[in-house]
């Protein structure tokens, strides 16, 4: 897979894939899933020696509503650390919506060649999919939530009642967020998510009911606020999220979110995490150089650099005409703590210094002259 190229990953060890029914309520497979990952995790830690060893999880679509009732609910957040969603719809479908409503069939003209629809109605996954947010009325202007709905073309009340017990479920997630919040050890620990849009293709938003049928719409309130092909753009990121500047997005169709190329390389990048502070090398401000603007031909040309750390340094010499460059000889440690040299004998020019630490860093430049005498 992606992942086991990208990275050093061994199934069974740190690489664990996570296969469960997805026509079952969500809730048996987050608690199948409570009882795998910890014991993916205890075994990693005892391999790796990494006490400290957290997971994690990369889910698509309806994985994503699996992982985070884990996460939320059945309290994984405290052995988790990231979460990449593909396409998850955190608040819904109007496909899912569309499909319980007008069926699941394919005819070819009056010739029925498959009809899933009481099948699909049997699936409580499927009710688990359905919109949170105000979706379906009369008009694009007097939208409903589907809990407050009575009936809906095509169901019958015993669906209905599927209908609630579906949107229960992405009810219990949301009230377990907000007590979550509440934990101090959850905002010390928490997790952080990644969720990964679709968008830019047509995408069912709303619906519409006229003459006891459900009628979907590419569009919200008469705007067309796009989508996968199956999640709208604004339900593939979590209902707690106060706007969309998180999320990472990409015109792609739902079906193919993992296997797009710039969605694997934000991936790539989220897990691969960089401590930045190993990449600094030495800070700006901790380093101090000094040295003349000018020089004549033949003088001598004396630095003298500071490092708060007192890591050797590097020092580069370009003269900005040629563009020709030197590596200056180490630079001698005072005691002191400066670190001095003297430069070569250069010929009358434009000059940049550059300094930096062994380790890559921003390291600290100059600029001076040297002038025919």
């Amino acid at each position: 897979s992606f992942l086991q190229e990208k990275f050093e990953l061994t199934p069974g060890k740190n690489f664990f894939e996570f296969p469960y029914d997805w026509r079952l309520d969500n809730r048996i497979a987050a608690k199948q899933l409570e009882s795998k990952s910890h014991d993916w995790l205890r075994k990693w830690k005892s391999f790796s020696g990494n006490p400290e060893a957290k997971l994690v999880f990369v889910a698509h679509s309806m994985g994503g509503l699996v992982t985070r009732y884990f996460l939320e609910v059945l309290e994984g957040w405290k052995i988790t650390s990231k979460l990449l969603t593909l396409g998850t719809p955190y608040c819904g479908s109007i496909k899912a919506l569309n499909f319980l409503c007008n069926g699941l069939k394919k005819s070819i003209g009056p010739i029925e060649l498959i009809n899933l629809s009481q099948l699909l109605r049997s699936f409580p996954s499927v009710y688990q999919l359905l919109p949170t947010y105000n979706c379906v009325g009369p008009s694009e202007l007097d939208l409903q939530k589907l809990e407050d709905m009575n009936t809906l073309p095509g169901l019958s009340p015993i669906e209905m009642q599927y209908v609630k017990e579906g949107i229960g479920f992405h009810a219990e997630i949301h009230e377990w967020v907000n007590k979550n919040h509440e934990l101090e050890d959850y905002q010390n620990e928490k997790y952080t998510i990644h969720p990964f849009v679709g968008t830019y293709q047509p995408t069912l938003q709303s619906a519409l009911l006229q003459n006891t049928k459900l009628v979907p719409l590419q569009s919200y309130r008469g705007k067309d606020l796009a989508g996968d092909g199956t999640v709208p753009r604004f339900s593939a990121m979590p209902s707690e999220w106060k706007d969309s500047s998180r999320s990472l997005a990409a015109s792609c169709p739902h079906v193919s979110l993992q296997n797009f190329p710039s969605i694997q390389v934000q991936i790539r990048s989220i897990i691969d995490e960089l401590d930045l502070e190993a990449f600094r090398g030495v800070p700006p401000d901790s380093l101090k150089l000094e040295m003349d603007d000018m020089f004549a031909e033949g003088e001598p040309i004396r630095i003298k650099v500071f490092s708060k750390e007192g890591q050797e340094l590097k020092a580069n010499l370009t003269n900005l005409t040629s563009q020709k460059e030197w590596t200056i000889p180490t630079l001698e440690k005072n005691s002191d703590g400066w670190q001095t040299q003297e430069l070569p004998n250069l010929q009358a020019g434009a000059y940049r210094i550059t300094l930096k630490g062994l380790e890559e860093g921003s390291g600290i430049s100059d600029l001076f002259l040297v002038i025919k005498a």
